[in-house]
């Protein structure tokens, strides 16, 4: 029985209930302390008194202090202990926790909620009213980005209500539902042809990483129903804002399932450098990770220079300042990894610091921990603090297969600068052992770094236990490998043991 499954028996709350319990935070468990305390959520005064005994509770329930039976007693003092009542009590109080999370979120989405307040003030056939509100918020929304594509499902739903208020009204407005109606045309394919590009880079960005079934591409086949570059002719002509806008998603599209040349990023990089301060938070983010992502995959293969303009990347990503943002979804882990990446390459540590200590704040919380330790690891051992190094890594859960083998490669070099030899083959092993066990897992673009690695591994391993020295035809034979795990520091081991030499 897991620990959760043991919670519940205890209390005899939902194991659901539990979860959602030791994730808020005390502002949040208060506010649901207020939720059940007003009369139009809740009508049992025995689920107030339930909270303040769960609360106290808070954030670890372990469940040693009060039992189900301890808490009868203290609801039904008069009353011998009924568990069918207990049950229903705490399936009560689970949906009410629920009913909660949804009036919390409604905090969160603003416009969302003024959607509402239009339909309903239409519903009682107050047009008018609506309408007025309908400006109000609209107005209010606007911050000047280029953010309707994103805000698509709001605007569409006001304008959809505005335009049925004013035909309810019988009023003469056939200019203005005509110009709403355009701009909702217009907006509904730029929207449109945004969430399929934008779709259709990340599944193919996914084939390469992950196993994924190459012939299922639905949406080759719904992008072949548009002439996307005449559309986007046709936004150019006619001085659309969001001309740039949706060429850089088209872009990016192309770049991700095919080849992309340095000129042709350059031109990209260009418009995105225009662009991105004008835009949302979101499409910030997409625009920048998915840019990253394209010269990681496509570029630094070819061009390792190209991990600067990785960096420049990170560097516009910090300073659209996107967060803190309560509104905001939290910072995919892939994206922190992305943005650190080539920051560790260029030795830019103190940058890379800074970015962690600030950036692993905005992950989700269960991943925290482990990230930073994962990336404080990989930083003490570029800055030569080896067992400092090793101490993180020790700390780190590993769940990821990559980053099982990031892992295994740092506790080996890691060993190899404290010069326990006979460690950093037993690590040169587990590597070739787990390669062996799970190659079909490893996705392809890095299971093929791995042979490579391990054979000039095992002979710097070696070569430093023994006192030997490499000659200059090994260490060409190294640099003109081909790409390898870790092999700007192979190069230099081996280099080191050949300039030893002569």
């Amino acid at each position: 029985m897991n620990k959760l499954n043991e919670l519940s028996g205890t209390f005899m709350i939902t194991t659901n209930s539990i979860e959602i319990l030791k994730n808020l935070d005390k502002k949040s468990l208060n506010r649901f302390g207020d939720f059940l305390k007003s009369p139009y959520f809740n009508s049992s005064p025995l689920m107030v008194k339930l909270f303040e005994i769960v609360k106290k509770e808070h954030p670890l329930f372990q469940g040693n202090s009060i039992n189900r039976e301890r808490i009868f007693k203290k609801l039904y003092p008069a009353e011998e202990y009924k568990e069918a009542r207990m049950k229903n009590l705490f399936v009560d109080f689970g949906k009410l926790l629920k009913e909660f999370l949804g009036y919390e979120e409604l905090n969160f989405k603003k416009k969302e909620f003024d959607i509402l307040v239009a339909q309903n003030l239409k519903r009682l056939s107050l047009f008018d009213a609506s309408n007025k509100f309908i400006k109000s918020s609209l107005q209010k929304n606007d911050d000047g980005s280029l953010s309707a594509p994103l805000n698509y499902s709001y605007l569409h739903s006001m304008n959809t209500c505005y335009i049925s208020n004013l035909l309810s009204l019988r009023e003469n407005a056939n200019t203005e539902i005509n110009s709403i109606q355009e701009m909702e045309t217009e907006r509904t394919a730029i929207f449109s042809l945004r969430e399929l590009l934008f779709t259709a880079m990340s599944l193919s960005l996914r084939k390469e990483l992950l196993v994924y079934d190459n012939e299922k591409k639905t949406y080759e086949e719904i992008l072949k129903l548009f002439n996307i570059p005449e559309f986007l002719n046709y936004l150019k002509r006619t001085n659309n804002e969001y001309y740039s806008y949706l060429n850089i998603y088209y872009r990016l599209y192309l770049y991700t399932e095919g080849d992309v040349s340095r000129e042709e990023y350059f031109e990209l990089k260009k418009e995105i450098f225009n662009i991105v301060p004008l835009l949302g938070s979101e499409d910030k983010i997409h625009i920048i990770t998915k840019a990253v992502q394209i010269i990681l995959t496509k570029l630094v293969t070819k061009y390792r220079w190209f991990h600067k303009e990785v960096f420049e990347l990170s560097k516009l990503f910090c300073e659209q300042k996107i967060y803190p943002d309560e509104n905001m979804d939290w910072l995919k882990v892939t994206t922190l990894r992305d943005l650190l990446t080539s920051s560790l390459i260029l030795r830019e540590f103190d940058w890379a610091e800074n970015f962690l200590e600030e950036y692993v704040n905005y992950i989700g919380a269960e991943y925290r921990k482990n990230e930073y330790n994962y990336w404080k690891g990989i930083l003490s051992f570029k800055r030569g603090s080896y067992e400092e190094s090793l101490s993180y890594f020790n700390n780190v859960e590993q769940i990821d297969i990559v980053e099982k083998i990031n892992i295994r490669f740092y506790y080996m070099m890691n060993f190899i600068e404290l010069k326990a030899y006979e460690s950093a083959l037993s690590s040169l092993s587990t590597i070739r052992q787990f390669y062996r066990d799970r190659r079909d897992e490893i996705p392809e673009m890095f299971a093929v770094l791995i042979p490579t690695s391990l054979k000039y591994f095992n002979e710097i391993i070696k070569c430093e236990e023994e006192g030997n020295h490499f000659d200059e035809a090994y260490y060409n034979e190294a640099f003109a490998a081909g790409r390898y795990y870790h092999k700007l520091y192979i190069v230099e081991k081996i280099k080191q043991q050949y300039e030893k030499k002569t």
